[in-house]
């Protein structure tokens, strides 16, 4: 998570490098496994269609884990216009860009959401609290350690003027 500042405008951003380049990989040794083993099967014999089938079928395994993988992980970007007063989060993925804007005013606090991961770790997000509706996270990831994430939920709390809170 980056937070940038330039002139009347903040922004935070989340760019999921790691987990697409890992999703590149699933469906890359998925695709080596679906079309090696057709391959294979048409030039050896001696390959029982057991094997075959189940190296096909762990292939369209690996490749669904990489498509599952890139469409959970989109890019995020929170901007503050000042001069404006608007919050626009935007989140770019597979499927495309969704965007939501609102209102300074319509928020009420910012908040340091933490969790555990699949290692019994903490992972932390930031979440924009609004007046009306749920907290919206500013990326849908979830960052290890407390102190990075919570420097840019205490600085993007500063620069709305509203209330830092973190939650355990």
């Amino acid at each position: 998570m980056t937070l940038v500042e330039h002139g009347d405008t903040l922004e935070i951003r989340d760019a999921p490098g790691w987990h697409w380049l890992l999703a590149l990989l699933f469906i890359g040794v998925g695709a080596i496994f679906v079309f090696g083993t057709r391959a294979l099967v048409r030039g050896a014999g001696t390959f029982a269609s057991w094997q075959g089938v189940l190296a096909m079928a762990m292939g369209t395994v690996g490749i669904a884990v990489g498509i599952w993988m890139l469409v959970r992980t989109p890019f995020s970007r929170l901007r503050l216009d000042r001069l404006r007063r608007q919050v626009e989060i935007v989140r770019w993925g597979v499927f495309g860009r969704d965007a939501m804007r609102f209102a300074v005013a319509d928020i009420t606090a910012v908040r340091l959401v933490e969790s555990t991961d699949e290692a019994e770790g903490a992972v932390f997000q930031v979440h924009v609290v609004r007046r009306r509706g749920h907290p919206v996270p500013v990326s849908v990831l979830w960052a290890h350690g407390r102190e990075p994430v919570g420097a840019v939920a205490t600085r993007l709390a500063a620069a709305l003027g509203v209330p830092y809170t973190s939650t355990p």
